[in-house]
């Protein structure tokens, strides 16, 4: 075998073996740049006119926490500590609306819709006690909320405690829930 044709085997090893690199790190540069493009939210701005506007408030990723479910004595349906109760969830200065925008355009919060939601049904099982009848206010409300439930999808297992009837379950079970107190905090400070 002459010098020149290992020299020329050594020379096309060496060009394959460049070609193979770019091409390596083409692939690269082309993955990292579909991954930032893919999974780094749109840097857009909105007028907050109409239907342009963001889909959630931004603020940060809310942190998980875990939370022990428990019966309660609070919140009961009817009477004026149930009302103080129940009107202490909102914030005191703005009820969970947030103003966002160069017009400082309102938004509701959906947590605090839920909760707006859940008291209205509150207040009408105390109404139907006294022959009043449900609004359609009270209807949306219902629609609203169980659409929520859907919408969260918690799929936490609740034994079931046949002591308490053969479809009763055991709801005291340690969920994972988004930190609600941040919304507070961010809605307050």
């Amino acid at each position: 075998m002459s010098v020149l044709s290992v020299s020329g085997r050594v020379a096309r090893a060496g060009v394959a073996f460049v070609a193979t690199l770019v091409c390596v790190f083409t692939a690269m540069d082309v993955g990292f740049a579909a991954t930032r493009f893919f999974t780094s939210p749109p840097s857009r701005t909105f007028t907050f006119e109409g239907k342009d506007h963001p889909e959630r408030w931004d603020i940060p990723e809310l942190p998980l926490v875990r939370m022990q479910l428990e019966e309660t004595t609070h919140y009961e349906t009817d009477g004026d500590m149930a009302k103080q109760e129940w009107d202490s969830i909102f914030p005191q200065h703005n009820s969970g609306f947030v103003f966002l925008g160069p017009n400082k355009r309102p938004f509701g919060l959906s947590m605090f819709h839920q909760m707006h939601c859940l008291n209205n049904i509150r207040a009408a099982v105390g109404y139907s006690r006294q022959g009043i009848k449900p609004t359609q206010h009270i209807q949306h409300c219902f629609n609203y909320i169980r659409q929520m439930i859907l919408c969260r999808s918690d799929i936490t297992l609740e034994p079931i405690e046949p002591t308490h009837g053969p479809q009763a379950v055991d709801a005291a079970q340690l969920h994972t829930c988004r930190d609600w107190s941040r919304v507070y905090e961010l809605l307050e400070g």
